[in-house]
């Protein structure tokens, strides 16, 4: 029997903030029953087509569609033909989509699913970046983001106009970067700081010093391991103490802002 005729699935939990699951699953046999999940189910179509059957209607999902799954949204799932088909799910619970969205009014969505190529590729993204596991500040954003794109385009949820922010509470949080960048940093902990949600702050924080928090924290890194590097350090000691995952993750940030690597900065002081 052709390996592609098995079902494969896996599922990965995502420790950010609140943990959630994801999944990567190829089906082919599977037929769910009637189900549920406690959570928001966001998904991209990439192969293969499948029925689902969700209040009282029957729609059919196929590559380039995003899926849309309420909390306690009953539902069903079966291949539409031999081929099956296969997709990227993203379980995400109540209170990360208000932190996506800086409201508890949370969305509903009409439909089970619709076409929409370009989040369909986004889910995709971020679920590879969300598999990879290092948990970064830049993961949290490019998730936050994506779930935010997802309901200002297809749930009736209208975002109110945000209100202006202070200065001062950029400042705050621009002097936590500073005084953390060596540690594990998430938007929970900002938006903590700043007294704001989390997408507000990633917008703010742009607008006023040009970059969002996440690249910021980059820069503080990159100018701290600049300093270790200048007294001898080590690259790969470099790394782990201004809190990159690894020296390649330095390496790729530090050319990307000086257009050297740190071996080549390091030479130079020798």
């Amino acid at each position: 029997m052709s390996l592609l005729a098995e079902d494969v699935a896996q599922v990965t939990v995502v420790h950010s903030g609140s943990p959630f699951e994801i999944l990567r699953g190829r089906y082919v046999r599977q037929r769910f029953a009637p189900h549920l999940h406690d959570t928001y189910a966001f998904g991209a179509m990439e192969s293969g087509a499948a029925t689902c059957r969700s209040r009282g209607v029957e729609s059919t999902h196929v590559p380039g569609d995003l899926i849309t799954i309420e909390p306690g949204q009953v539902h069903t799932g079966e291949p539409l033909s031999a081929e099956g088909w296969s997709y990227r799910m993203l379980y995400i619970p109540r209170e990360v989509m208000a932190r996506a969205l800086g409201s508890d009014e949370l969305p509903r969505f009409t439909n089970t699913g619709t076409s929409d190529l370009e989040l369909s590729s986004r889910i995709a993204q971020v679920h590879t970046l969300l598999e990879q596991g290092t948990g970064s500040l830049f993961q949290e954003a490019v998730l936050l983001a994506t779930l935010r794109a997802i309901c200002e385009r297809h749930s009736p949820y209208s975002a109110s106009a945000p209100a202006s922010t202070s200065p001062h509470a950029l400042h705050r949080v621009r002097d936590y970067l500073h005084a953390h960048f060596a540690e594990p940093v998430c938007l929970a902990d900002l938006a903590l700081v700043a007294e704001m949600s989390a997408f507000h702050l990633i917008r703010q924080f742009r607008r006023y010093y040009g970059v969002p928090p996440h690249r910021y924290l980059d820069l503080v890194r990159v100018e701290r391991a600049k300093l270790m590097l200048r007294k001898g350090a080590r690259i790969s000691d470099a790394a782990f103490a201004t809190g990159f995952s690894d020296q390649s993750h330095l390496t790729r940030q530090f050319k990307r802002v000086l257009g050297v690597t740190p071996g080549s900065y390091a030479r130079s002081y020798r």
